[in-house]
């Protein structure tokens, strides 16, 4: 939802992708329906904009569910909510400013007279989440990626979850070929790029990310409600870079390391601005 859905409609409102690339090279010039590096307005099998519909008008189905325990909250989002469980109706009041921040505040406006169990899904990417009711740490349990807090709720009960949202470093499993010794950076439910509009000066084929030191939140003028990140990289510049696609493997070539300053921003709002190069997964440094 956040990152491929989120994606693929442009700001405009008018244009979309029907692929979601994790790179987009310099040289790459490609306009057409196969190969974009653009959203276009139209496509000759024009089948995913009924299906963006389709899943925004459906989205409060995955908000949250109920079962015999009680109410399972799966998404964060304003949201009031009204929801039929075993001793009757639960009224709920959420509040946040999720995905930019991780805290969470879910009131009960109405509750049965009997016990029953809120759920919180607590996302893998996440610290241990604190969690607390009318002020005081409840009793919980974790189970299968939920906290779940059971008791009596009465109308004016208030929960609070916290979520790290500090920017992290991620890697993957060293069995996906393309992107070994490659790192990402993520913060909260988004994956974030780089691409050439907040990055100029940048070779995005000779780049590296130093993960000695930790990404930091950061301001962009552009979009000033969103969290950027700030990282320290480098680039890796042959001033003699060979002419041939092969040299011997003892063949010494000179590099030099050129330390630049890179701004991350949501990979969902990459190429609304401009065209050019754009990158996720970059080689790890340090």
């Amino acid at each position: 939802l956040y990152n491929g859905f989120a994606a693929s409609t442009g700001l405009d409102g008018t244009s979309f992708f029907y692929s979601n690339p994790l790179q987009v090279r310099d040289e790459h010039q490609a306009s057409d329906e196969e190969e974009s590096g653009q959203r276009l307005p139209w496509y000759a099998c024009a089948c995913c904009p009924p299906n963006v519909m389709r899943l925004v008008a459906s989205l409060h189905h995955y908000l949250a569910t109920t079962d015999v325990d009680g109410v399972h909250l799966h998404q964060y989002t304003d949201a009031d909510l009204t929801l039929s469980i075993a001793g009757g109706d639960v009224n709920l009041s959420m509040r946040t400013r999720y995905p930019w921040a991780g805290r969470v505040e879910i009131r009960v406006a109405e509750s049965p007279s009997s016990a029953w169990t809120l759920s919180l899904r607590v996302p893998g990417w996440t610290a241990p989440a604190s969690v607390n009711v009318n002020g005081t740490e409840p009793a919980s349990t974790s189970d299968r990626g939920y906290l779940r807090i059971q008791r009596v709720w009465a109308p004016g009960d208030t929960v609070i979850l916290d979520l790290d949202m500090a920017p992290r470093v991620t890697t993957a499993n060293p069995k996906v070929d393309a992107i070994r010794g490659c790192v990402a950076i993520e913060r909260g439910p988004l994956v974030y790029c780089i691409e050439a509009t907040d990055n100029l000066g940048v070779d995005f084929s000779a780049v590296a990310l130093d993960v000695r030191e930790p990404p930091k939140d950061a301001h962009l003028d552009a979009w000033p409600d969103v969290p950027a990140i700030a990282a320290r990289g480098e680039m890796r510049i042959q001033p003699n870079a060979q002419q041939t696609l092969y040299v011997p493997a003892d063949a010494h070539e000179e590099v030099i390391t050129v330390p630049v300053h890179l701004t991350a921003i949501p990979y969902y709002l990459w190429a609304n601005r401009a065209n050019g190069p754009m990158r996720i997964w970059l080689p790890s440094s340090g």
